[in-house]
């Protein structure tokens, strides 16, 4: 029936273990799903998950892995560029600033959102699902990087108009970060584009590269 999308990719993973030993029901080698939900938030879990997936090889949930991963990555990288970019924008203007004039800083991080897109589009597409969370960590530490070069906190006193680029910059970030990390962290990707002034979640893969919606 040529009616029919028949499969043309069938991905295969290896084996999750829980610390060196296989799941088991029986001898209660396991962990619960409904009682780990209600210990843990169900995107921390999803990117354990997703960062320690067994696709080329077994791989293990480790207790400790699990607690670093979350710390270290989840809410050290991602989380922390999210939530400064935001309660500073927040405090000091109140709504998703207007940029101005661009600066080649700027320019590079624009343009590597975009090369992002591509990169994490194409493991989505491969099953190379390790790989698109990777890249797109990637580029929330790229974020936490300009934030540092471009320090806002001083740009507030000296140049408010740049200011506003550089946070409008940091935005677009976030709101990529909203598009890419979708399919792993799906409940607070939602979060972030109501953050941002969107009354829904973005639904495109192309929304990940439009114009922030200021004034929000």
């Amino acid at each position: 029936d040529e009616t029919l999308n028949l499969p043309y990719d069938i991905p295969a993973n290896e084996y999750l273990c829980l610390s060196g030993e296989q799941f088991s029901k029986s001898r209660c080698i396991a962990i619960w799903v409904p009682s780990i939900l209600k210990e843990f938030d169900a995107d921390a879990i999803r990117y354990y998950l997703s960062i320690n997936m067994p696709e080329n090889k077994d791989s293990n949930w480790l207790w400790n892995d699990f607690v670093a991963k979350n710390n270290d990555e989840l809410v050290g990288t991602y989380g922390n560029f999210i939530h400064r970019v935001i309660t500073f924008t927040a405090k000091n203007f109140g709504e998703n600033p207007k940029r101005g004039k661009l600066q080649e800083i700027d320019e590079e991080v624009l343009e590597k959102i975009q090369e992002t897109s591509c990169e994490v589009s194409n493991s989505l597409e491969k099953c190379n699902f390790k790989k698109g969370l990777r890249t797109a960590m990637n580029l929330a530490q790229i974020g936490n990087v300009y934030f540092d070069k471009t320090q806002p906190w001083n740009l507030i006193k000296t140049d408010k108009e740049r200011c506003k680029t550089v946070l409008n910059i940091c935005l677009r970030i976030v709101q990529a970060l909203g598009v890419f990390m979708a399919p792993y962290l799906p409940f607070s990707s939602e979060k972030i584009c109501k953050t941002l002034g969107y009354n829904q979640q973005l639904k495109k893969w192309e929304d990940a590269t439009r114009e922030l919606k200021e004034g929000t």
